[in-house]
């Protein structure tokens, strides 16, 4: 996309058509504010701009553009659309100079951004790469290539590989801190509970104990497949419940008589993985309680 999500209105629209109100939009943002603020805390300890990029890296607009500094990722990404022709924008250097452009390919945290190379530039409002003036003050250029179907193919592979969740240790974040939101500030509008489902990624939070220092558990981040499995298409229905306002459920009554694994455990929160429906386990598609 060659201009920042989150003033595109078409980024909120749902699937099926369906646009966020007013009262929606707003609870978004809050939304998007408080995420960003979180991942400034000490646990994370990101900067404005890392917390920004871990954001929109996993599902929510923000004010950032993606670009990579790698021209594989680059044609990676042109290639594996619909379209015949593949289009790629390049910015020298001395755009340093009229926007703010991250490096995110180094990120702390975030896997995403590091497999993509990625790089974020931030502009105002209405900056668009397309545009005369992202022309002239960016130096921004574009370049097409024919795209066959091979290509594409091969493309398509690359970029699932790029995007993978499974293999993504912090996959599970935004779920996770979405889930806590809802606990700490009530439950969402259902029309933006789904369109959050549909966003960012509804996996599984998982984690190995390495040890204890005193009350502190030291925890190492793995990816959802740690629970040997890649399909969790059926979490979508539980963080619903949690999430909407249709829904009476809390995801507070999970976390009734937890407590920290012994070390070398590998767990998820359990807000974030309820087994598999095939073993037993209710199904949360079933009418609330």
């Amino acid at each position: 996309m060659t201009k920042a999500a989150i003033f595109r209105p078409n980024t909120y629209m749902l699937r099926d058509g369906r646009a966020l109100g007013n009262a929606d939009l707003d609870t978004l943002k809050n939304l998007i504010l408080a995420l960003v603020w979180r991942f400034t805390q000490e646990d994370y300890r990101l900067t404005d701009h890392g917390a920004l990029g871990l954001v929109h890296h996993y599902g929510l607009p923000t004010w950032n553009i993606d670009f990579t500094g790698h021209i594989g990722v680059a044609g990676v990404f042109a290639g594996s659309g619909e379209a015949p022709v593949g289009r790629i924008c390049v910015l020298p250097i001395r755009a340093f100079c009229h926007a703010v452009i991250v490096n995110l390919g180094e990120h702390p945290w975030a896997e995403r951004p590091r497999r993509q190379h990625a790089f974020a530039v931030i502009g105002a409002e209405g900056l668009d790469l397309k545009s005369d003036g992202a022309m002239t003050k960016l130096g921004a250029r574009w370049y097409q290539f024919p795209i066959s179907a091979g290509d594409r193919e091969w493309c398509r592979a690359k970029y699932n590989k790029l995007t993978s969740l499974a293999d993504d240790p912090t996959a599970g974040f935004m779920r996770h801190h979405v889930t806590e939101y809802v606990e700490a500030k009530g439950k969402l509008p259902a029309m933006l509970a789904d369109f959050l489902l549909e966003r960012i990624p509804i996996v599984p939070r998982v984690w190995r104990v390495h040890g204890y220092e005193k009350l502190e558990a030291v925890l190492q981040n793995l990816p959802p497949s740690a629970l040997g499995g890649e399909d969790f298409e059926h979490e979508k229905g539980w963080s619903r419940r949690y999430w909407s306002l249709e829904f009476a459920d809390s995801s507070w009554e999970r976390m009734a008589g937890w407590e920290w694994p012994p070390v070398g455990s590998i767990f998820s929160d359990p807000r974030t993985y309820h087994g598999h429906p095939d073993h037993g386990h209710p199904d949360p598609r079933s009418s609330p309680a």
